[in-house]
């Protein structure tokens, strides 16, 4: 064989060759990149990029102080109150009105104003001139169950003159008067409690003083 033909030979197999290994190259990168698309790699590469592309084509400048958008408060809308529902009045229980029993007020006793028991009429009583003593006008004063009174008052004047000191009744009845002999003495008032009394004097006029005994007059009450 001629030197031209084995080149000839020569070059068509590095050509067969090179179109086998660029096969195999060209095959080996198909597959590669099928089993990428089969495992979703390649979809998330592409959208990856497409994100960040569409970021950076996109990308809006940031706000100066001064340009800064006013934040305006987050207003909640608030739930509506719940009203309760009225029922209907023929639902509503009905209520039967018992008349309430007013108690029967207790009759009140009338007062009947305290009548004072020593208040009333007084009559003299002369049990004559007694000894032992003289110079003396005395007596006892008694209610009319015969108890006597302590505290009466008793007026008298002496010879028509009113004396203006009374005697006073004392724990045992006595009121008593030292006067002087040949004085005519006449009870002419009688004050129990500070309420002036009624007194009797008829039959009974002015009672002498005398020396040699003591002139009793006893005042009871009617």
């Amino acid at each position: 064989m001629s030197h031209s033909g084995r080149r000839a030979d020569s070059g068509r197999l590095g050509f067969i060759l090179a179109l086998v290994a660029f096969l195999s190259v060209s095959i080996a990168v198909c597959g590669g990149l099928y089993r990428v698309y089969q495992g979703g790699a390649l979809s998330a590469v592409l959208e990856s990029n497409g994100r960040r592309a569409l970021l950076l084509g996109t990308r809006t400048p940031t706000p100066t102080a001064e340009e800064s958008p006013t934040v305006l408060p987050t207003i909640t809308p608030r739930e509506p109150s719940t009203i309760p529902s009225v029922p209907p009045a023929s639902a509503m229980p009905s209520v039967s009105a018992t008349p309430s029993k007013v108690p029967t007020p207790e009759a009140t006793a009338t007062l009947t104003p305290t009548v004072d028991p020593l208040a009333g009429s007084y009559s003299l009583e002369y049990s004559g001139c007694l000894s032992p003593g003289g110079s003396t006008f005395k007596g006892r004063v008694f209610d009319r169950q015969g108890n006597i009174i302590v505290g009466a008052h008793v007026f008298v004047t002496l010879d028509g003159w009113a004396y203006d000191v009374p005697a006073v009744s004392n724990d045992s009845g006595w009121y008593e008067l030292y006067l002087t002999n040949g004085q005519n003495v006449e009870i002419v008032r009688l004050v129990i409690g500070g309420q002036e009394q009624t007194l009797a004097t008829q039959g009974l006029g002015a009672v002498p003083v005398r020396p040699e005994c003591y002139q009793e007059v006893n005042i009871r009450q009617h």
